[in-house]
């Protein structure tokens, strides 16, 4: 097996971007996710764009993905799921009311309450 790890730093685009899908999974519904087998998988810092734009690599094994993933989902939390899909519905609402409204200056709802970025949280 291709030893990766010491490419990429843990806390990177590339090793968050699967701890934040799985996270977002979990979040909606936990029953998803197996959870021994995502606490065993090691992280696996691979740049996709790298991979598929720079080295015009175009399979998985190529990659170094030989059980089709990147990233860290071990370090995936429900809790963080929950924030990043507060985070993006806000944004999905917000920029609703700016269509319906045809401005970005007034908002129909209170939002206020709701932390603009919950992930920095």
């Amino acid at each position: 097996m291709l030893d990766l790890s010491n490419q990429i730093a843990p806390n990177t685009p590339e090793s968050r971007r699967a701890r934040e899908i799985v996270s977002a999974i979990m979040a909606i519904d936990p029953s998803l996710v197996n959870e021994e087998r995502r606490k065993a998988l090691p992280c696996l810092p691979i740049s996709l764009v790298d991979k598929l734009f720079k080295e015009k690599l175009t399979d998985f094994l190529e990659f170094g993905m030989e059980e089709s993933y990147c990233g860290d989902p071990a370090s995936a939390t429900r809790e963080e799921g929950e924030k990043i899909l507060w985070t993006l519905s806000r944004l999905v609402v917000e920029d609703a009311e700016k269509l319906l409204l045809g401005t970005r200056n007034h908002s129909i709802l209170n939002l206020s309450h709701i932390p603009r970025d919950l992930t920095q949280s």
